[in-house]
């Protein structure tokens, strides 16, 4: 997947949460029932600069996010 949002709207799509990117960066994924828990929830957020970021909402009505940086 080449960007968080990519990897966002792939699990909203599936409703399953896990590192689909391969990206160079850390990853951390994540999902919440509001945009900004599912931001809050990803692995390394807090401990990172975010360089990309992205969430989509599933049809399930649960938001999912993915964080990258370093």
């Amino acid at each position: 997947m080449r960007t968080a949002q990519d990897v966002a709207n792939h699990m909203a799509r599936i409703g399953r949460v896990g590192h689909w990117g391969g990206h160079p960066a850390l990853e951390g994924v994540g999902m919440g029932s509001t945009p900004e828990r599912a931001r809050r929830s990803c692995c390394y957020f807090g401990r990172i600069k975010i360089e990309d970021e992205g969430v989509a909402r599933g049809s399930n009505g649960m938001y999912y996010a993915c964080i990258r940086g370093r």
